[in-house]
């Protein structure tokens, strides 16, 4: 099979796709932007394009005439290490960020540390177990699935060799069906019972068990074409179905249906990213029919050579990303209210064309020099960049004694202007999951945009959590995977991956001040 410009474009594309929205999630900064990037076409992401595109990839190189099953099993183990390389590679940038950022912006621990779970508390084991690719922060998830795929990879290309293509796609719908059974809960209650209780795994976001098929299945198609068995492939009737298929689901995911009770809380359901739900895999099967349909009749259609460019080094620009946006998770989070957040995350963004430059500049020769330059120069530009803009905070020193000053609390991106917003004020002595004992009151939507102003509050440490009360019973409302269905923000604004400790939304006050709170509106 020869190389198709195209898939190397739209996995290009896929790479831009999730270095956006990592980008956006990491640093907790909202924009239209995410209407474009973030599932615009239905029920899947660039994720799940990415994997199947590998393993397509791979089933066909991998599977060529000239290679004997030996060869394969080399050259699939040398591709594992070399992918493992570049996974410790970037564990140990981020780890080095990751103290800098201690000593550096002090204020960002908490930022990095909610995607790096147990660092602060367990670095050795944290690292030891993410090394073994057991335990995984966010944003690692791909690497070390896609390590122990390929070291699987020989027995599929030999079972496929054998003719028994059945058998194995049956054997990965059975390992897909039960994925979910062994759960992280599980793990760490056999972790718990050994040297290592207290230390809680992170998994990670995808199920191996579940995202194995994507793999398998692409594994095959590139297996099938790269022996020319896959020539009458499409057929009118079925072109017909899938962009049928597609129109509607893209109707439902849009809210077409809403006045039938079809919603995206029930095409996620069916949909699950994390186990590859059956919806989700029908979206992008029909998907792949419609692209692979293009690309056959019209092969350049979909070839953009700036994205051809990253999309042929995609491991090492896939691996830079991964721990730039630790890199830029500080900075980006200081600015995610500022007119220029989109400017300098598009930034970061073009920085993705660099290891692809530096790939090519280095082909034939050592590049461990030109790496090495590369990560100490930019981390160090990026450390003096977050350091510079750490100096511009407020370093006002609390005040003792009984000085009060007032407080203004304006409330921005309230979605529904008739329903009443609850502000809480919280001492520092306070549980902020219970009832505040500064302030609890209801404002109308407007009085909370033009500014609630408390006019005597005593210097001290405060947070503040307001919530919009759309069944106007006083209390935040959850949906049954406990996220809030109605809109809410903290002081500090902190970028959510779940509930916030109270170090992450406490604030001083000590003289005058404005508070604006940004509300998050998941629902």
């Amino acid at each position: 099979m020869k190389r198709i410009p195209a898939l190397d474009s739209i996995r290009g594309l896929l790479l831009l796709l999730m270095t956006i929205n990592h980008l956006f999630w990491i640093s907790g900064g909202r924009s239209p932007v995410q209407y474009f990037t973030s599932e615009p076409l239905g029920p899947f992401g660039p994720a799940e394009g990415f994997v199947f595109i590998s393993a397509l990839l791979a089933g066909a190189i991998y599977s060529r005439d000239a290679m004997s099953n030996a060869d394969v099993r080399a050259k699939a183990f040398h591709r594992a290490f070399t992918l493992y390389r570049y996974h410790i590679v970037c564990l140990i940038a981020v780890f080095t960020w990751f103290l800098a950022s201690k000593y550096a912006f002090p204020e960002h621990q908490n930022l990095l540390a909610q995607n790096f779970p147990n660092l602060l508390t367990a670095p050795l084991e944290t690292l030891f177990f993410s090394a073994a690719l057991i335990n995984k922060p966010s944003y690692f998830d791909i690497l070390p699935l896609y390590i122990v795929f390929m070291l699987l990879l020989p027995l599929l290309i030999a079972m496929y060799r054998k003719g028994l293509f059945w058998l194995v796609i049956g054997i990965s719908l059975l390992l897909w069906s039960a994925s979910g059974a062994m759960s992280e809960s599980q793990l760490n209650a056999v972790m718990g019972s050994g040297v290592f209780d207290g230390f809680t795994l992170h998994t990670g976001y995808f199920d191996p068990f579940a995202w194995q098929l994507l793999f398998v299945v692409g594994s095959a198609i590139g297996f099938q074409l790269q022996h020319g068995n896959l020539i009458r492939w499409h057929h009118p009737m079925l072109t017909f179905l899938s962009i049928a298929g597609i129109g509607i689901l893209f109707a439902a995911h849009h809210g077409a249906f809403l006045n039938m009770g079809i919603h995206r809380g029930i095409i996620y359901d069916l949909a699950d990213k994390s186990e590859l739900g059956w919806l989700r895999l029908l979206t992008l099967s029909m998907w792949v029919y419609l692209i692979a349909l293009i690309i056959s009749k019209f092969p350049n259609a979909l070839t953009f050579r700036p994205l051809s460019y990253i999309g042929r080094h995609s491991l090492h620009v896939f691996a830079w990303q991964t721990a730039m946006i630790y890199f830029a998770a500080p900075l980006l989070a200081d600015i995610r209210f500022e007119p220029f957040y989109l400017a300098v995350m598009f930034g970061f963004v073009t920085s993705l064309w660099l290891p692809a430059w530096i790939r090519e500049f280095t082909k034939g020769r050592s590049s461990t020099q030109y790496w090495g330059a590369a990560i100490t120069a930019g981390i160090g530009g990026l450390l003096a960049l977050n350091v510079s803009m750490a100096n511009t905070a407020d370093n006002d020193t609390l005040m003792v004694g009984n000085e009060k000053f007032p407080l203004t609390i304006k409330l921005k991106d309230v979605r529904e202007p008739q329903d009443p917003v609850v502000v809480m004020v919280y001492s520092e002595f306070d549980d902020i999951n219970a009832m505040p004992s500064v302030h609890w009151q209801k404002y109308t939507p407007e009085e909370a945009n033009e500014g609630i102003t408390l006019d005597e509050l005593q210097a001290g440490k405060y947070v503040v959590f307001a919530f919009q009360d759309r069944n106007k019973d006083g209390l935040i409302t959850l949906a049954d995977n406990q996220i809030p269905i109605e809109g809410f923000g903290y002081s500090n604004n902190p970028s959510l991956q779940g509930p916030p400790s109270k170090e992450q939304v406490t604030f001083t006050h000590n003289k005058a001040a404005m508070l604006t709170i940004h509300f998050n509106n998941w629902y």
